[in-house]
């Protein structure tokens, strides 16, 4: 036993480190991010109206996202766009660790430390490595904090209510302020996350109703109602902004509402198939069989309990897909009703997590399913299953690490011209004259498909109204 013990200790020991390659490679990468397209806006506009004046003028001129203004503003502001990828994947990546580390507690897994880690490392590599366009998503600052950034909050707080909910005392009145403050604050980050993040409150209110044992039901549905109620008020508080008519006007092809809801039907099924197939099939199919691994070795079922689990299995396969149906389909409803299309690549951030939750889960589930096979015995999957999910794990994970570390020469060369170019606009005068610089030789908003250069912007956070940016001989932008 103590053999056996040792040498699964071992396993997840190289899962966990294999599976931390990507997200190092991707922090090292993150040292070279900088400014891109319109986070010279924020920055321009948060230092000639101040905070609370850009504030202001974005809810009044343009959309009601207070937090995610907010934070692009201090970052802005303070000039640090080179740590927005590190901070990001970094508290994503600590935020998954906290709530798996929940679960493991909640549910009693053995090798409690190792499962929990490689849980938590399995959904930052599945969000990660299938992300639409993870320089969209985790560099750019403007994408990676409206999108990203609540995410990160969403996964934390989960965590907490598992440990609240898990305690067997009264519940006190402080409890419930991460109840209040945590949705009201990532509601604020973008439309398509605060209708999101209700559609998610809504269904743990209905999963408490109908899956809650009656001793812990009251506690549930306090803290899930109360959440619920905070996510509906930062939805009104986007909701009412002036600034909305403004930015709508902007997309002049608005669908009627049966269209919204007919595209929100066939694009969320569309997206399963084509994230699974085409953006990154190790993105799902690794959480699917780690989830299952861990479920079918480290989950204590009786006997008992081995049957039910088994007998349900279809039951919750189909409860777990038609979830995150409908919460992939909430962040396809508010964009296309929003603006007439569907989301952009830096907001897939949001139903690429539900994906891999919902491989997990399903991995998970048919972990549990597969126990039944053992009645009194330890469920023991064979050394070559245990290594064929060895060798794809590590493989999955070193691929990704490779692929990422390769683009590191072109993001040093990206870094040393944007502070060449900086240093140079910073100190020039112009003086009227005409100052004109060459583009990027190697860019990072070639990589996060920014096509947008937003040269105005870039004037006047320099303060250089007479910039011009050469692309080509053929295409000179003119100021």
């Amino acid at each position: 036993m103590e053999a056996h013990s040792r040498s699964f200790k071992w396993f997840f020991g190289i899962i966990i480190l294999a599976l931390l390659l990507p997200i190092l490679a991707h922090l090292v990468l993150g040292g070279y991010n900088r400014a891109l397209a319109d986070d010279f806006c924020f920055t321009a506009a948060a230092w000639s109206k101040g905070l609370w004046g850009t504030l202001d003028w974005h809810y009044n001129n343009w959309t009601g996202t207070y937090a995610s203004t907010f934070f692009q503003s201090m970052i802005g502001v303070s000039q640090s766009w080179r740590y927005t990828p590190i901070l990001l994947i970094g508290l994503f990546s600590a935020s998954c660790w906290w709530t798996a580390w929940q679960f493991t507690r909640t549910f009693r897994l053995a090798y409690r430390r190792y499962t929990g880690a490689a849980l938590a490392s399995v959904l930052t590599f599945g969000v990660i490595t299938g992300a639409a366009n993870v320089f969209q998503s985790f560099y750019w600052t403007s994408g990676g904090i409206t999108y990203a950034s609540p995410l990160i909050i969403l996964v934390f707080y989960l965590g907490l209510l598992l440990a609240i909910a898990r305690q067997e005392k009264p519940l006190r009145w402080w409890q419930f302020a991460p109840a209040v403050g945590l949705p009201l604050l990532s509601g604020g980050f973008s439309p398509l996350y605060a209708v999101f993040q209700v559609t998610v409150f809504g269904l743990l209110i209905l999963a408490s109703l109908w899956l809650a044992p009656p001793e812990k039901r009251r506690r549930y549905l306090r803290l899930f109602g109360v959440s619920l109620l905070f996510a509906l008020a930062a939805l009104l508080i986007l909701l009412i902004a002036p600034g909305n008519a403004v930015r709508q006007s902007a997309f002049e092809d608005l669908l009627p509402l049966p269209q919204v809801i007919w595209q929100t039907i066939t694009g969320t099924l569309a997206f399963i198939p084509t994230a699974v197939v085409y953006l990154s099939p190790l993105a799902v199919l690794v959480p699917l069989f780690l989830a299952g691994l861990v479920a079918f070795t480290c989950h204590p079922l009786s006997a008992s309990e081995r049957v039910r689990a088994n007998r349900g299995s279809l039951k919750w396969l189909g409860l777990t897909g038609l979830i995150g149906y409908i919460l992939i389909a909430s962040a396809f409803f508010t964009s296309l009703y929003s603006i007439g299309q569907l989301p952009p690549a830096r907001a897939y951030i949001v139903p690429q997590i539900v994906l891999v939750l919902m491989a997990m889960a399903w991995g998970y589930i048919m972990g549990l399913g597969l126990q039944r096979k053992y009645a009194t015995a330890p469920p023991r999957l064979s050394p070559l299953v245990t290594a064929a999910i060895l060798v794809l794990v590590v493989f999955s994970a070193a691929q990704s690490a490779q692929e990422t570390l390769a683009l590191l020469p072109d993001f040093q060369v990206f870094a040393s011209e944007w502070d060449a170019r900086d240093a140079f606009l910073t100190t020039t005068d112009a003086q009227g004259a005409v100052i004109e610089i060459q583009a990027f030789t190697k860019d990072l908003a070639a990589y996060a498909a920014l096509d947008n250069p937003y040269y105005s912007c870039i004037r006047n956070y320099y303060h250089q109204p007479t910039l011009v940016i050469l692309e080509t001989p053929e295409n000179t932008e003119s100021p």
